[in-house]
């Protein structure tokens, strides 16, 4: 019996004194119980891979909330709730970890010194939890906030990766139009696909929603969506692939509330290179989307309600008319300031086409609609959340010389409204 605990004793020593090694970029381990269930989860890049360690627990929501407490640098305490994306992970090592107190007590402080070291070197702000800050740990890299809990041989994480509300315009739809007008013709910045094929990808989105802006604008324009690639490859594949990818376009657009006669889509391969084939940096300046002009362009139309189409999963379920309405408006950033306008009230009410399944949390909402009313020239004067979860916005003159002020108020996973107001003259 002696010799059993001694042989324990210097297995748990043995363990303590081995080095943690931690990372982020290996697939996840699941323990045999959860692999005979098929549970997987999304990758993200503050839970861990180490030696020697399996997931045993794995939850993920598409939106769910994290209440943190935490002291910051200066001891000021922080209750902070957020919302999001969300992971609930628990990772168990192969081994028990037995013995005394304080050898299980080392081992956990260890294995959070190893995790804090990884996570630093990985870029994140660490802070001391509020509630066991022996054992637990407040982090927050990039847009993922989280907490760590260790114990001798296990720990968990609760993350969430908070969608960022504000994503400034980078492609400006008036700049696109400025050089369509100027010649002809414009390269399309901003537009992404995955290798080798014509599938776009999520980051395009500004682009395709500054292209359909300009088309909304004009009604009467008709563009030719033109695809290029460089030189690698045979040309007959090049062709092919470039004409699938200006149809990629061309869809995308289409499902922004474009009429599909007033898109044509053509694809040119390797032809009329603007860069060197010869360098990495001039093949990608070859594989490029070209929006080219076939019509005259003189008739714009009125920014109108009609312009917000719903977000994907969603049908517009219901518009509404209200003369004399008097709408209560934010007007700065913190959403402190307020005054009330009366006006013309249009409104438009959206629904989830599933509502058993949280298709978008109210910040992907609200941004995706601030990235559409900032295209159409719209100015965002003042938000309100997350109680209210609404943006209020200002369109100086929405093509006939009167002006729009305007609020979408999103909810969570079901539905929202967007509102148009047309002030009546003081």
């Amino acid at each position: 019996m002696i010799r059993f605990f001694t042989l324990l004793l210097f297995l748990t020593l043995f363990l303590s004194a081995k080095e943690v090694v931690i990372t982020f970029d290996k697939p996840y381990l699941y323990n045999q119980r959860l692999t005979n269930s098929d549970v997987t989860i999304p990758r993200n890049p503050v839970i861990p891979i180490i030696d020697g360690f399996k997931i045993n627990r794995a939850q993920y929501k598409n939106f769910f909330k994290l209440k943190l407490e935490y002291m910051l640098f200066d001891q000021t305490e922080v209750q902070e709730q957020y919302n999001g994306k969300y992971w609930h992970v628990s990772q168990k090592s192969d081994i028990k970890i037995e013995g005394s107190k304080e050898l299980r007590t080392a081992e956990r402080d260890k294995l959070i010194q190893a995790y804090k070291q990884a996570l630093e070197e990985a870029g994140a702000s660490l802070y001391k939890s509020s509630n066991h800050p022996d054992m637990r740990v407040i982090f927050n890299l990039n847009n993922i906030w989280g907490v760590i809990s260790v114990y001798a041989s296990s720990f968990e994480i609760k993350a969430v990766e908070v969608e960022s509300f504000k994503q400034s315009l980078k492609i400006d739809p008036n700049e696109l139009l400025a050089q369509l007008k100027k010649s002809g013709q414009v390269k399309l910045d901003g537009v992404y696909f995955d290798t080798g094929n014509a599938t776009l990808r999520q980051r395009s989105q500004q682009a395709l929603i500054a292209a359909a802006t300009i088309l909304k604008e004009y009604p009467n324009l008709i563009l030719e969506v033109q695809g290029y690639t460089d030189s690698v490859g045979s040309k007959e594949a090049n062709r092919i692939l470039s004409h699938n990818r200006a149809k990629s376009v061309k869809n995308a657009l289409i499902s922004q509330g474009i009429n599909p006669k007033r898109l044509e889509a053509k694809g040119y391969g390797e032809i009329n290179p603007i860069a060197s084939n010869e360098t990495s940096e001039g093949k990608a300046q070859n594989r490029r989307v070209v929006l080219k002009k076939l019509s005259d362009d003189k008739q714009e139309a009125l920014i109108s309600i009609d312009l917000m189409k719903p977000m994907p999963g969603f049908n517009k379920v219901l518009t509404r008319s209200f003369p004399n309405e008097k709408m209560h408006f934010r007007f700065n950033q913190d959403g402190q300031g307020h005054t009330y306008i009366i006006g013309d009230e249009m409104r438009a009410e959206y629904e989830s086409i599933n509502k058993k399944i949280c298709t978008y949390s109210y910040l992907e909402i609200l941004k995706n609609y601030e990235q559409v009313l900032t295209s159409l020239g719209a100015e965002i004067l003042g938000k309100d959340f997350p109680g209210a979860q609404n943006i209020y916005f200002h369109i100086k003159d929405r093509g006939d010389g009167k002006e729009i002020y305007g609020v979408v108020k999103a909810y969570n996973c079901g539905s929202y409204i967007i509102s148009f107001l047309v002030p009546h003259k003081q």
